[in-house]
């Protein structure tokens, strides 16, 4: 899982964003998977340590309804490349773009480490001038939990 997912990097996606996050879930777990996943995920039960190759599933990232809330559960999901003590290796959609992600599942809603200078979590949401003053941007801190891509 994790060389498809490395595979991913770099690679843009067409087409809206549900349709994008389907192809590239489609090209690492298989098409018909990648379906039955992504139709079951809003009701599935989540779980709060990782393994490589299972679903990152992230709360309020995207308004997927349309009302300019933050109120959407489960609008966004990422392939778990590797993990490393607290930190989660990811690759999600930024754009139409494949990027590299990093969560830390301890420290969720900071985005440096002090005296490291490397970053604890990624930014998911994209930040827009309507936005109310508490909307929270980073993987950690929009995090649900995690699915197998199996079971």
């Amino acid at each position: 899982m994790r060389v498809c997912g490395e595979r991913m990097l770099g690679r843009t996606f067409t087409g809206e964003r549900h349709k994008a996050t389907r192809q590239l879930l489609s090209r690492c777990l298989g098409r018909r998977r990648a379906r039955e996943l992504l139709l079951r995920l809003p009701r599935a039960p989540l779980r709060e340590r990782p393994l490589a190759g299972d679903l990152v599933v992230f709360d309020h990232a995207h308004d997927v309804n349309g009302n300019r809330k933050a109120d959407d559960r489960r609008s966004d999901v990422g392939l778990v490349l590797e993990v490393r003590g607290p930190q989660v290796f990811f690759v999600y959609l930024s754009g139409r773009r494949a990027r590299r992600g990093i969560l830390h599942l301890r420290l969720r809603s900071r985005r440096w480490s002090h005296g490291l200078a490397r970053p604890l979590n990624s930014f998911v949401r994209v930040k827009r001038p309507d936005d109310p003053s508490q909307t929270r941007y980073l993987a950690g801190q929009l995090l649900a939990g995690f699915h197998p891509p199996r079971w």
